[in-house]
């Protein structure tokens, strides 16, 4: 008789997966990153050079990538290094968008957002795809990295469009989020089922 074959396991689908996991962390981030304040986030907030409203948004996806290495990697450790390095991703696209919109002429009528939103994006991604590849080698394969700083940039064209009021800014975190949480899934080796005898 032949084996019959388990259910696939959701580690089969690492793509998807952290596409939902980066939709949940992109609502929870529109619900409570810009306007909650968790002071206690304060001193966390400074290592990263972030502020506690905008720290949540960060823990929300360096929570994600962790998980990521965690359930697709090893060593055990190292979910700890992306989440930091994540969070520091998140914090250098928030500087690269504040310079580059001062440099592009400084108010939404100028092409400061959308300068700000491109590079935003295209750093914020690549920084994050880097923390997960440190641990998930097969990352550093150049199409892989291309595709996710490229669906990083396009996605940061949002920011211009919130900085305009022609959408509601925070619909930028329902798009970059899952889009990059699911580029970087792509590039993971998916762990088959075990199949029964």
């Amino acid at each position: 008789m032949k084996p019959v074959p388990l259910l696939k396991s959701w580690r089969d689908y690492p793509a998807l997966v952290l596409a939902s996991l980066g939709l949940v962390s992109g609502i929870l981030s529109a619900v409570v990153g810009f306007e909650v304040r968790v002071d206690v986030l304060d001193w966390p907030g400074s290592l990263f050079f972030l502020s506690a409203e905008m720290m949540p948004i960060g823990l929300f996806f360096a929570a994600v990538m962790a998980f990521a290495i965690a359930a697709w990697e090893s060593p055990a450790w190292a979910p700890i290094i992306t989440f930091v390095g994540t969070l520091y991703a998140w914090s250098a696209a928030i500087q690269t968008a504040l310079f580059m919109h001062k440099i592009g002429g400084g108010d939404a009528s100028h092409a400061g957002p959308l300068l700000g939103g491109v590079c935003a994006g295209f750093v914020g991604a690549a920084l994050t795809h880097l923390s997960v590849a440190l641990f998930a080698h097969e990352l550093f394969d150049r199409t892989h990295a291309a595709r996710t700083c490229l669906v990083g940039a396009i996605a940061g064209i949002l920011f211009y469009f919130g900085s305009r009021n022609l959408i509601d800014a925070r619909i930028l975190f329902l798009v970059w989020q899952p889009a990059v949480a699911y580029a970087i899934g792509l590039g993971l080796a998916a762990k088959p089922a075990t199949q029964a005898l």
